[in-house]
């Protein structure tokens, strides 16, 4: 009897909040008189400028702004963009960014001083710092949902250094066990949107020892978000995963905890890049290093830093599980990655929508996983960063990528097929599959065929993140000749629900 469970995690609940697009968790100074550098604005009375031209590595940014009389708004915020990014219309995902009121990260409800000034550096607004080399723009922005409305821009600063930093820090020395496929299994539990001081205790890891994985055969799957840092900068990328395993409860009764529970999964946004990012992100392969160091994954796996330049392109993976009697071929857990190869979902300002050829899977990739539907399993649970089954948002289906550009017919006919057309059915505003139809439908039909043809008797889809809602619901489903609804047990803020 295999048992599939989705807990739904104190660490995971957090509220909804504009916060959520605006990427780097950072503190903000204001006040203090700093001479006005090179300026640039959109319109002749309200300003922001930076203090040089140029940076080196590590030196502070330090942005001031004055508004016109009666120009400032409540919600006001500073941003720091690429150039590429332009100077309008900018996308959820600022490199760093402050209230203009607070100066920092918490908004309050009273209008902005008509001027102000920040440190971004040591000594001022140090989290996430540094920015990677590059061009960049600060921006005075008006807190409306993105694609964000500029009020003024400075002019183009240079900061030198490379673009994607490595790590200098040491790996934690709390580590992951990767499962394998000579491992008994018969339970999985999973959950995302991993934030360890959002944790109030350690109810949920003790719960998931005992008596979920009290008898040693179960595994856990991290599906995404497993820690938060929107960087090109893998330093901070290494210290935030260091973080999540140090955690004072997850270290205790958590996976990497003695004896270790069998830890694998997928990522998502804000662990892999930056806000919604996919293939476009410059530091992918040093980031997937770094997810290889936070999952233990052995150098004999293709996804493994030691394999480059021959290196798996993307953290996509697979268990095929032992019964409990010891044979083969129980539950395939299968690990999708929807980041490294993925088009654009809307139009941004650093690449073009690819229409009825938008891709969330790659060719790679999807040759991999019909290989692995040709597999005989009694189960397979396949997971995925974003949401497989709700279906597209027919509210916003003119501004996605895969219905532009030519895509209009595909898109539609990729709907219908599933019996989705109708604009009546429309499904979540949040990233899902449902943004790419074609693809969706795809893997649907993928699926089915597998069922089809003999090759497992259930297919069960696992993901729980879904977008700045971290809330999971849970899930357990018992398997025996077909799929039933078990019981169900959920754990939020220390209680538990039947």
């Amino acid at each position: 009897m295999y048992y599939v469970q989705l807990i739904l995690s104190l660490i995971t609940i957090f509220a909804i909040s504009t916060n959520a697009d605006k990427k780097a968790d950072l503190r903000g100074l204001r006040g203090g008189e700093h001479e006005f550098g090179r300026r640039g604005m959109l319109d002749d009375t309200t300003e922001i400028t930076v203090d040089k031209n140029l940076y080196t590595e590590n030196e502070n940014i330090v942005i001031d702004w004055s508004f016109a009389a009666g120009a400032a708004q409540d919600g006001d915020w500073i941003g720091v963009y690429p150039e590429s990014s332009g100077t309008s219309n900018l996308p959820a995902g600022s490199e760093l960014w402050i209230y203009c009121q607070s100066g920092s990260q918490a908004s309050t409800s009273t209008i902005p001083d008509s001027n102000g000034s920040a440190i971004f550096g040591p000594g001022g607004v140090d989290e996430g710092w540094p920015i990677t080399g590059g061009s960049y723009r600060a921006h005075l922005i008006r807190n409306t949902n993105s694609p964000y409305t500029v009020v003024a821009s400075s002019s183009v600063f240079q900061v030198e250094g490379s673009t994607c930093p490595a790590a200098i820090t040491d790996v934690s020395d709390k580590m992951h066990q990767a499962p394998k496929d000579t491992d008994t299994i018969d339970r999985i539990a999973f959950s995302s949107c991993y934030k360890p001081t959002g944790q109030i205790n350690d109810k949920l890891w003790k719960y998931l020892r005992d008596p979920f994985c009290k008898d040693n055969t179960c595994a856990w799957a991290w599906l995404g978000d497993n820690m938060y840092f929107d960087t090109d900068n893998m330093e901070n990328k290494r210290l935030a995963y260091n973080k999540a395993r140090n955690d004072q409860y997850y270290s205790a009764y958590g996976p990497v905890a003695e004896p270790k529970i069998p830890t694998t999964g997928t990522w998502d946004d804000h662990d892999y890049a930056w806000n919604n990012m996919g293939k476009h992100y410059s530091c992918k392969v040093q980031s997937q290093a770094e997810f290889v160091h936070h999952f233990n994954v052995p150098e004999n796996d293709p996804r493994h830093l030691s394999k480059y330049p021959n290196q798996q392109e993307g953290i996509y993976s697979t268990n095929m599980f032992q019964r409990l009697d010891g044979t083969p071929n129980g539950i395939h857990l299968i690990n999708l990655d929807a980041r490294y190869h993925r088009s654009l979902s809307y139009p941004q300002n650093y690449a073009s929508c690819e229409g009825a050829s938008s891709t969330m899977l790659g060719a790679t990739q999807w040759e991999w996983l019909q290989n692995e539907l040709n597999r005989p399993s009694d189960i397979k649970v396949i997971a995925s960063g974003i949401q497989v089954l709700p279906p597209t948002n027919k509210a916003s289906v003119d501004n996605m990528c895969a219905y532009r550009e030519g895509g209009k017919t595909s898109f539609e006919q990729s709907n219908e097929e599933i019996g989705e057309g109708d604009s009546s059915i429309s499904g979540t505003s949040y990233e899902s599959w449902g943004e790419f139809p074609q693809e969706r439908t795809k893997l649907l039909r993928m699926v089915q065929k597998s069922v089809a043809d003999g090759n497992t008797n259930q297919v069960i889809f696992i993901s729980v993140s879904v977008s700045c809602l971290r809330i999971v619901i849970s899930l357990c489903l018992q398997y025996s000749l077909i799929l039933r609804i078990g019981h169900c047990r959920a754990t939020n803020t220390g209680q538990k629900f039947q």
